[in-house]
C-alpha cells in the first residue's frame, strides 16, 4: 500500500505522516539477526509472490550478487513527527537493556533466577509498566505492518490492535522522566521468552491467523500477547496460569523467561511451517530448497 506525506499518522490519526524510514522493530534488537546496521544480511518470506527474497546492507561484502537490496523493515509516511519521537523515547529508555540482556553483568540491573527448573532474567532497574508499553509499541507496529502489506488498513483484522493504539496514545505526550513512572491497566498481558545463542533466524514475524494469545517474534524475543478481556481457551488459560507463577502483569520486577534451545528451536520450526501452509503444496519443495540454499550461504556469520 503506497502512502504519502498527505496521509494521516496511523497512531494519533490527527497529524500528517511526514516521517520516512520508520522502523517497525528497533534496529538494535535486530543486530544478532541481520547483522550490524549497513552490514545486514536478511531474508523476507513473501506469501504474495511465493518467494524468499535475500537482502544486503549497503556495506555488506556479499559474494553472490553485486546488487544491493534494501530490507523491508522500514516504512515511509506512516507516522507524524510527534509519534515517531514518542517511539524514540520508549526505545531510548528500553533498547539498551534488551539489546544486551545476555551480556549485562550488573546485578543491580538484571538478575538470573530460577523457579521450578525454569530460568528467567529479572529486570530490576526499569518500571515494568514502561517495559510493557515499549513492547506494546513494537507489537502494534507489527500488526500495522501486516495491515500495510495486505492492503487492509481500512479493516480491523485484530480487534486488540485498537486497544493497543488507545493505550499507546494515552502516554504520547509524556516526557521520558514521566514515562518511567507510568502504570497500566491489566487488560493486556505480555509474556516474553528467549534463549541463549549468538544468532537468531527470524527478525520479525506476526501471524494474523493466531488469536489470544497473539504470537510475535522480534529478534531473539518471542512475545505472547494475552487480551484478558477476550476469550481464552482452556489450554491457553492454563498456560497463562503456569507462567504467572514466575512472570507478572507488570506490577513487580519484569521477568523474561529463558527456554532451553531445543524448545525454542521447536517454536521457530512451527513458525516456518506456518509460512509454508499458506502456499500451494506443489510449490513448497522448490521454495524450501531455495530457502535452505540461501541460509547455507551465511557461513561467515556461522548460521547453519
Amino acid at each position: 500500500m503506497k502512502r504519502t506525506k498527505d496521509d494521516n499518522c496511523l497512531l494519533c490519526e490527527k497529524e500528517k505522516a511526514i516521517r520516512t524510514n520508520s522502523h517497525i522493530v528497533p534496529a538494535t534488537l535486530l543486530d544478532n539477526v541481520h547483522g550490524k546496521r549497513h552490514m545486514e544480511h536478511s531474508f523476507v518470506f513473501s506469501t504474495s509472490d511465493n518467494t524468499v527474497n535475500e537482502y544486503y546492507g549497503c556495506q555488506n561484502p556479499q559474494k553472490y550478487t553485486t546488487k544491493i537490496k534494501k530490507p523491508i523493515f522500514t516504512y515511509d509516511h506512516i507516522f507524524c513527527d510527534k509519534c515517531e519521537n514518542y517511539f524514540g523515547k520508549l526505545e531510548n529508555l528500553c533498547n539498551t537493556i534488551f539489546a544486551n540482556i545476555d551480556k549485562e553483568k550488573n546485578t543491580d540491573k538484571i538478575k538470573d533466577k530460577q523457579h521450578n527448573h525454569i530460568l528467567f532474567k529479572e529486570i530490576l532497574n526499569l518500571n515494568p509498566a514502561l517495559i510493557q508499553l515499549y513492547f506494546y509499541s513494537i507489537i502494534w507496529r507489527l500488526i500495522i505492518q501486516d495491515y500495510i502489506e495486505n492492503n487492509s488498513i481500512a479493516e480491523q483484522i485484530i480487534p486488540t490492535e485498537e486497544k493497543l493504539r488507545y493505550t499507546l496514545n494515552q502516554f504520547r505526550e509524556l516526557k521520558e522522566k514521566q514515562l518511567k513512572k507510568i502504570s497500566l491497566e491489566k487488560n493486556l498481558c505480555i509474556k516474553i521468552v528467549t534463549t541463549k545463542q549468538d544468532i537468531y533466524p527470524i527478525g520479525q514475524f506476526f501471524n494474523s491467523s493466531t488469536n489470544n494469545p497473539y504470537f510475535f517474534i522480534i529478534g531473539q524475543f518471542l512475545l505472547y500477547l494475552f487480551d484478558l478481556d477476550s476469550y481464552l481457551d482452556e489450554k491457553n488459560r492454563h498456560y497463562l496460569t503456569e507462567i504467572e507463577k514466575i512472570s507478572n502483569y507488570g506490577e513487580r520486577n519484569y521477568k523474561v523467561i529463558y527456554f532451553p534451545k531445543d524448545k525454542y528451536d521447536m517454536i521457530i520450526s512451527k513458525v516456518i511451517d506456518l509460512y509454508f501452509t499458506k502456499m500451494k503444496p506443489e510449490i513448497i519443495p522448490e521454495i524450501q530448497n531455495d530457502l535452505k540454499d540461501k541460509i547455507n550461504r551465511i557461513d561467515t556469520r556461522g548460521l547453519k
